[in-house]
């Protein structure tokens, strides 16, 4: 499995986005090795807010429901949250949100690598997936 963070996930959504064409050969890759996306509740709704300001909300409501019909989901618990809550602290001459700490402390706890774009992610000392 690989962690799905909101970058790519948005960027398969939009047709315009600089990263859509690198989005969609990721995915086809990711298929072509058998890895299965975990998405999380936090980068899901990180990705349904950020597609909001763009897009009409028919486009952002079937673009979740594929999302969700094809991946599996995860929520992070209290505990997940409070350790992406000290990360932020520790890290606190970056400018790094709770969503992608969140995900670091997932991604931690599961041993997963992360699909990403973001930077943010090797600074927090995170496996990321790359093509």
């Amino acid at each position: 499995m690989i962690l799905a963070d909101t970058g790519p996930l948005y960027a398969l959504a939009m047709k315009r986005d600089a990263l859509h064409e690198r989005a969609k050969e990721d995915l086809s890759l990711l298929k072509k090795q058998n890895h299965k996306l975990l998405i999380s509740s936090s980068a899901l709704l990180e990705t349904q807010s950020l597609l909001l300001r763009r897009e009409q909300s028919s486009f952002v409501s079937r673009y979740m429901d594929a999302l969700c019909t094809g991946s599996d989901l995860i929520n992070p618990s209290t505990d997940d949250y409070l350790e992406a809550l000290a990360l932020v602290k520790r890290f606190s001459d970056q400018k790094i949100s709770l969503f992608d700490a969140s995900l670091a402390v997932l991604a931690q706890v599961l041993k997963l690598e992360v699909w990403t774009f973001d930077k943010d992610f090797d600074v927090l000392g995170v496996r990321v997936w790359r093509s």
